[in-house]
């Protein structure tokens, strides 16, 4: 049975979510971000349709309202990972079209039950899934199975891999059997080879995403309740960004009481997702006051400036967090909610396109938030 203190965090997360540290390396230009000082300008989501690409899925039942994420956006297309229904990554094109799906939940060979976490490689596509064992099947990008490897790695929610020192890092949340919070293993050795975070053992685990990584390679790395984004490199983690809203200490260092007391009583900040390109850092990030319903606020940094915004859905569209930065232009899922508008594709509930914001645009509504 879980303990009631289990039962109101797990509650706490799924509100949000449906809208000491080893080898640690101090960054000597961390940028601090003072969430108290920073106004955020609100655009309407009808506003931004109006004036943005719309990327239209040909086939809308392939997109699950709510449950889709987008993992990579290349050349090839947009890779969507739906780790509830279908559970596959699904492909479309660039203008939408629907390419295929891979891989194939089952008990067979190349097959699996649970799908926990997807990336996109260079030649392939690694599958995380965990059913008793961590297990990584691998795909090719025409969604041939390739190979299946378990490892000894305790039960883990995402992950992501260091192409340039061959290691996998996992992201296995507050588990005892853990040494830390975030595990580095080594392909070479088959060994874990570092582990960064103690876990809190009193503290239920959380299931999210908590790395990306950019078309160079970069891998970023950030938790929920936790007041840091990182960069990860060979050996350590560096950080690169502070998220300061006079919290004294990140919530998860907290003990469980303060823990609690602080969720129910006090207006607090939580790590959303972080997504990054050459140019630019945006940093999603939830806004949470007792008695409101939480608000997702987004943070971008372009030329070593700030830019603070939050965008409002209504009755007739949900938008996403922001998925992925291409091309100068940030990409969201839209999800139409009703049959009010006259443009036919926009009539079936679900996920059923693409906005690409150009931020050259965006930036042109802003005054610049001054960097406290």
């Amino acid at each position: 049975m879980q303990h009631p203190s289990e039962i109101l965090i797990a509650l706490f997360l799924a509100i949000v979510f449906l809208t000491g540290c080893s080898g640690e390396k101090e960054q000597s230009e961390l940028l601090t971000v003072n969430l108290k000082n920073c106004e955020f300008k609100t655009f309407a989501v009808e506003d931004l349709i109006d004036e943005s690409r719309i990327i239209e899925f040909d086939q809308r039942e392939k997109i699950v309202a709510g449950g889709s994420e987008v993992i990579c956006y290349n050349d090839r297309g947009i890779f969507l990972l739906d780790k509830y229904i279908n559970r596959q990554v699904i492909l479309f094109s660039n203008d939408g079209s629907y390419i295929g799906a891979i891989g194939k939940p089952g008990g067979g060979p190349g097959e699996y039950i649970i799908i926990n976490d997807a990336i996109v490689l260079n030649d392939r596509i690694d599958i995380l899934s965990f059913t008793g064992k961590v297990k990584i099947i691998s795909y090719s990008l025409n969604g041939q199975y390739e190979s299946y490897k378990e490892l000894s790695v305790p039960k883990a929610f995402s992950f992501e891999y260091d192409r340039v020192n061959n290691k996998y890092l996992f992201y296995v949340s507050n588990n005892p059997e853990a040494d830390g919070r975030l595990l580095v293993y080594d392909i070479a050795t088959e060994k874990i080879s570092q582990a960064f975070f103690k876990p809190k053992t009193n503290f239920p685990p959380y299931e999210v995403k908590t790395f990306f990584r950019n078309e160079n390679g970069s891998i970023y790395y950030w938790e929920p309740f936790h007041d840091y984004v990182y960069k990860a490199g060979a050996d350590s983690l560096e950080k690169v960004m502070f998220l300061d809203w006079g919290n004294r200490q990140p919530l998860n260092e907290m003990n469980m009481q303060e823990f609690l007391e602080r969720m129910s009583s006090d207006e607090i900040y939580i790590i959303k997702n972080v997504i990054t390109s050459d140019d630019y850092q945006l940093v999603n990030i939830v806004k949470n006051c007792p008695g409101l319903t939480p608000e997702l606020l987004q943070i971008l940094i372009a030329d070593k400036k700030l830019f603070t915004f939050t965008i409002a859905g209504n009755e007739n569209f949900n938008i996403s967090p922001a998925q992925y930065i291409r091309d100068h232009k940030i990409l969201y899922l839209i999800e139409p909610l009703n049959d009010k508008n006259n443009n036919s594709r926009l009539k079936k509930p679900g996920y059923t396109f693409c906005l690409e914001l150009d931020i050259t645009k965006l930036l042109s509504k802003f005054t610049v938030n001054q960097n406290n």
